[in-house]
């Protein structure tokens, strides 16, 4: 049997992490199987808030430990804000039910403006909170304008007593009803003119904090989405997280650090789905064969797990920049976006993939499946679109294509507390510069990987020769232009992570090169969409036609050996408690 590079709580480790972080998620673990898939589900069903979870959060100290910067709190030792075990920690979340992950993500958001601030009283506070179990919240989107921060209509008053108020209203908020929530506001002043933006924290126990309205978000019945008003809400120093150009450049920047983690949900969802799926195709018996003995079932399969350990070899490798990053490394800046984007739209691949193999059982409402073809369509939607973050990705085209520098090369970075998430430099994305991307693409010769650097290589040479203006890439009118353009790009930043990591974490050959047989198909599947529906120029259409006809390279006995020796050893290696399991005679 080969390496099975995907999480399985059956046969969880913890490699690399500390035995007090192992002790946290292996009790997380078991307090998630203990609940079962039959009580997740009827949680589901009847809205029922993840109460068991929070509680068990507050007993172990999860959050505590895994949220709190060095210097603060009461765990000198253990506590400390380290970005791969909150991905793993993430990671596991989403496995078993997106509610509880998404309880984490958004204190993660909350937490963002308080780490970065000045305000050492609201951060020992927060440090005691973490630890006494509150969440926390980000309350950033307004119903009016969405996620607009320049439209921001929540704002604070200086009173003539010295003292000040916020009002206004937040719409789609996280842990709205419960958390303590970092508000985004600005300042007017009496004659109705804006002024500095803050971030104020707000707290739902306070009466002048009125939790609107509970959002019934159909991917978030176990969680909590609202709309809060706070109306005369008492502001001071104490609560005043941050004024001024820092407040904007806060918001931002915690964007970079907690939505990061939308990509690494659709890996848990995925990954339960991949178990659940190959454990019932392969029992399930048609026409006197095993539904796994179908070959475009087993290709469903393949194609669903190869993406899959994909998307979280890109995940992992894309800490390491989280990690190392620093005034003149914001190489991240271009890898956070591809983690919203393009590793959460795999995701919605690899579930559908596994849709397809099972058909009808994935509608029934005992499987996980059932929850899983829900779920993954909210990280590329609702946590920042996709097109949102494809026009980000668009901005790094030059960076990454034809401004190279020699960073030293970057290690597997281990454990360590990431403050420096909290320090970050601010600059224009487009002046960010890279390693050559073809260093490491280059350096693999594996038949379908070749076959994607010249893929690559061309889309190179058609933004070299035929280069379209920066403001013209990622203005409105021009996006429908750019979509495809836009998407084949992002393929060259998330191959080279994956290549980079399948290096540090010891994966087969045969496993990349079988999985990079799809993202060739991509690279062409994308090209034919522009060629087909735009009009890019003769030089813009052969380059294009290039890509189409670079085929990737068919290997049957690497292939048979990924099913056989990898994929086909799973199929009862998860199964998650209340679940149903079939005998070979079902």
């Amino acid at each position: 049997m080969a390496k099975n590079f995907l999480f399985n709580p059956s046969t969880y480790t913890g490699e690399g992490l500390d035995a007090k972080t192992v002790e946290v998620m292996k009790s997380t673990i078991a307090r998630l199987e203990h609940h079962g898939l039959r009580e997740m589900k009827m949680d589901d069903v009847n809205n029922r808030y993840a109460e068991y979870f929070v509680k068990h959060e507050k007993d172990i100290g999860a959050f505590a430990l895994m949220l709190t910067p060095k210097g603060y709190g009461k765990d000198p030792e253990n506590a400390m804000f380290d970005l791969r075990r909150i991905t793993e920690y993430n990671e596991m979340l989403s496995f078993y039910n997106l509610a509880c992950r998404y309880i984490f993500q958004v204190s993660i958001l909350g937490l963002g403006p308080i780490w970065m601030s000045d305000n050492e009283y609201i951060k020992n506070k927060a440090a005691q909170d973490l630890i006494d179990g509150r969440v926390f919240g980000f309350g950033c989107s307004e119903k009016e304008h969405g996620a607009d921060l320049y439209a921001n209509e929540m704002c604070i008053t200086e009173l003539p007593d010295g003292k000040m108020r916020t009002d206004g209203e937040k719409y789609y908020i996280g842990n709205s009803d419960r958390g303590l929530i970092s508000t985004f506001a600005r300042f007017k002043d009496k004659d109705g003119n804006w002024g500095d933006w803050a971030w104020v924290q707000a707290d739902p126990k306070d009466i002048h904090y009125n939790d609107r309205k509970h959002i019934n978000a159909s991917y978030l019945h176990t969680g909590y989405v609202g709309e809060y008003l706070l109306v005369d809400y008492p502001t001071d120093e104490k609560n005043l997280i941050t004024r001024g150009q820092k407040a904007w450049d806060d918001a931002l920047a915690t964007v970079n650090i907690g939505k990061f983690q939308v990509g690494v949900s659709p890996i848990g969802v995925a990954t339960h789905a991949f178990y659940e799926c190959l454990h019932h195709s392969y029992n399930r018996w048609l026409y006197g064969h095993r539904v796994t003995d179908m070959p475009h079932v087993r290709k469903m399969f393949v194609e669903a797990y190869l993406r899959t350990v994909g998307m979280r070899l890109f995940a992992f490798r894309a800490i390491d920049y989280f990690k190392s990053s620093s005034a003149t490394d914001r190489r991240y800046l271009l890898f956070n976006p591809v983690s919203k984007m393009k590793a959460a739209l795999e995701g919605v691949t690899a579930v559908y993939q596994l849709f397809d193999a099972v058909t009808a059982r994935g509608f029934e409402s005992e499987t996980y499946m059932e929850q899983a073809t829900r779920d993954i369509q909210s990280s590329p939607r609702l946590e920042g679109t996709a097109h949102v973050n494809l026009a980000l990705i668009l901005k790094f085209i030059d960076g990454y294509f034809f401004h190279h520098e020699d960073y030293p090369e970057l290690p597997k970075l281990g454990q360590s507390d990431d403050s420096c998430v909290f320090h970050q430099s601010y600059g224009k994305m487009s002046d960010v510069t890279f390693a050559d991307y073809r260093k490491v693409l280059n350096a693999c010769q594996l038949p379908n990987v070749k076959a994607f650097a010249k893929q690559v290589e061309a889309l190179r040479t058609l933004f070299e020769k035929y280069p379209i203006p920066p403001k013209e890439r990622t203005n409105r009118q021009n996006m429908d232009y750019m979509l495809n353009l836009g998407h084949m790009f992002t393929m060259a930043p998330y191959a080279q992570l994956i290549l980079e990591a399948a290096k540090l974490y010891d994966i087969e050959d045969e496993i990349i090169n079988q999985m990079f047989s799809f993202y060739v198909t991509d690279m062409a599947t994308y090209a034919t969409k522009q060629l087909s529906s735009q009009e890019n120029g003769e030089g813009r259409d052969a380059l294009l036609l290039e890509i189409i006809n670079t085929k990737p390279v068919h290997d049957k006995a690497e292939y048979d050996r990924i099913w056989d020796e990898t994929i086909l050893p799973l199929t009862d290696a998860y199964i998650i408690n209340d679940a149903t399991r079939y005998s070979t005679n079902w």
